[in-house]
C-alpha cells in the first residue's frame, strides 16, 4: 500500500491513515498516530501479532506512506519517501475477502479522522519487488513534487517517469517498465 498524504492536524490518538476492518474478530490494522498531536507512524493491530511505532519523530508530510506485507516472511515494512523505517511480525494477513473495507483517512471504527490530505493511494495484491516499488516511489515523487524527499542513492531520486511502472500480475515473472 504506497499513499502520498499530508497531515495538516491530529487531533485524536486513533487518527489514521487508512485501515483495513471486517467483520468483528477478524486480522485487521490502522496506520495511525502514537499520541494526540504527533503522526508517528504506528501499526496497530487487531488479530495480526504485534502492534509497533516505526517513528519516533513527528512525521507530517506531505510524504510517500508506505506498508509492504510481505506473505513469504511474514513481515510487514514500513516505509516513508523510500527508506525503511523497520520491519515487523504479523501472524495473520489483513483479510481482502468480499467483508474487507479499505478506509482513507479514517481508522477502523471510523470515528477518528486527521486533518490534512491524499493525494493518491496504490495498492498491490502482493508485495513488489525492491525495483518495482522504488519505480512506483519515484513516479509518485516525481508527480506529486516529493521527489526532494527520497534518499540520495534511490534510484529513481532523478529519474522522472512520464507515466506510472507497468506491473506485471504474473509471480513467475514480475517486471517492472
Amino acid at each position: 500500500i504506497l499513499m502520498v498524504a499530508g497531515i495538516d492536524a491530529i487531533n485524536n490518538a486513533n487518527d489514521s491513515l487508512f485501515s483495513i476492518r471486517q467483520s468483528a474478530g477478524q486480522p485487521s490494522f490502522q496506520l495511525q498516530t502514537s499520541g494526540t498531536s504527533e503522526y508517528k507512524f504506528n501499526f496497530s493491530t487487531t488479530g495480526m501479532g504485534t502492534s509497533k511505532t516505526f517513528s519516533t519523530t513527528a512525521r507530517h508530510g506531505p510524504s510517500i506512506y508506505e506498508l509492504v506485507f510481505n506473505d513469504a516472511t511474514d513481515l510487514l515494512e514500513a516505509f516513508i519517501d523510500g527508506t525503511s523505517l523497520g520491519t515487523t511480525a504479523y501472524t495473520a494477513s489483513p483479510s481482502q475477502g468480499t467483508n474487507a473495507k479499505l478506509t482513507v483517512f479514517t481508522n477502523r471504527g471510523r470515528n477518528a479522522y486527521p486533518d490534512g490530505f491524499v493525494a493518491e493511494m496504490i495498492t498491490t495484491s502482493s508485495a513488489l519487488q525492491a525495483t518495482e516499488r522504488q519505480a512506483i516511489e519515484g513516479y509518485l515523487a516525481h508527480k506529486w513534487g516529493l521527489a526532494a524527499n527520497l534518499p540520495a542513492n534511490h534510484s529513481h531520486k532523478k529519474i522522472s517517469l512520464t507515466s506510472a511502472p507497468l506491473l506485471s500480475t504474473d509471480a513467475t515473472n514480475s517486471s517492472s517498465s
